[in-house]
């Protein structure tokens, strides 16, 4: 590793965080009204607010309540595909009810889509 380059940060095995993804369409439908927000937490607005307007490219947008947080881009997973268009907003699992309806779509940190909000409580 060059003295340049950044270490990939692992925290796959962490169960407590999701990864709420969308492209900027998704943004749009939302807008930067947070009226469709206003039942989420104040964590994700603010890192919503921050990514609205910013092209996506797979980036993560984390409040520094998580600590480091990130992944190795795994291209197996058909998740990756979608989400290297998009931005992701890393949320606690517990508050995934609060996105599940929105536009985008939740994964883990191993790009495992969440159909249902029964697998992550």
């Amino acid at each position: 590793m060059s003295e340049f380059e950044q270490p990939v940060i692992d925290s796959t095995d962490r169960t407590d965080l999701l990864i709420w993804w969308t492209d900027q369409e998704e943004c749009e439908s939302i807008g930067n009204h947070t009226h469709m927000l206003k039942t989420v937490p104040e964590y994700i607005r603010k890192e919503y607010s921050s990514r609205y307007g910013r092209n996506g490219r797979g980036r993560l947008w984390t409040d520094a309540q998580f600590g480091a947080v990130g992944f190795p881009w795994d291209t197996t997973k058909p998740a990756s595909r979608l989400a290297d268009k998009r931005g992701g907003i890393v949320i606690w699992a517990s508050d995934a009810a609060h996105v599940f309806g929105l536009p985008g779509f939740l994964t883990d940190q191993r790009l495992n889509i969440i159909n249902e909000l029964g697998e992550h409580k």
